[in-house]
């Protein structure tokens, strides 16, 4: 039998679900379950909103293994200066082993994060018009999880929430 060039495919947009009657909270954890469809070994996703007025990141929201790890945890931007230096130089940055971060004084958030067991990570900046709305993080448990293919899929999934935290801080100012 030989192929049909004129057959079809249907597939479901795991998408559609998105509608403007859903709050924030649940377009960025319905993103999550379908960006986990793509990549399972993806356990962790959290989301941190900068405050302009008080330079402080604090936890917005979080879907996972363990939702209440950093829950409502906040820390001075100017206090980690890996993450100062990927908002001058708007990137991502992946850590294929996050064991290296062991220092003497461990950081809360670090600290928190490889107890649980989490070895890889993604981090990239939110921005909006020039500006910092926040920082989104990605952790897997396995080591160098997060390829190149990999990383700029989650660049695509990571501008899509960065709309959505535009959009919601338009809302709430």
């Amino acid at each position: 039998m030989a192929d049909n060039p004129a057959s079809e495919q249907h597939y479901i947009d795991p998408y559609r679900q998105l509608s403007p009657s859903r709050s924030f909270e649940d377009h960025v954890h319905h993103l999550y379950r379908v960006l986990r469809e793509q990549y399972s070994g993806i356990d962790r996703f959290s989301l941190a909103r900068y405050q302009a007025d008080t330079g402080y990141l604090s936890s917005l929201t979080c879907a996972g293994d363990d939702t209440r790890l950093l829950d409502g945890y906040q820390m001075l931007l100017e206090n980690v200066p890996s993450l100062q230096s990927l908002v001058a130089s708007p990137g991502i940055r992946v850590v294929g082993d996050m064991r290296k971060f062991r220092v003497e004084e461990l950081p809360a958030h670090s600290a928190a994060l490889l107890g649980q067991g989490y070895r890889s990570s993604l981090t990239m900046p939110m921005m909006s018009d020039g500006r910092l709305l926040g920082m989104l993080f990605l952790n897997a448990r396995t080591l160098n999880y997060f390829t190149a293919p990999m990383a700029s899929y989650c660049t695509l999934w990571g501008h899509w929430v960065e709309q959505l935290l535009a959009q919601e801080s338009l809302v709430g100012n």
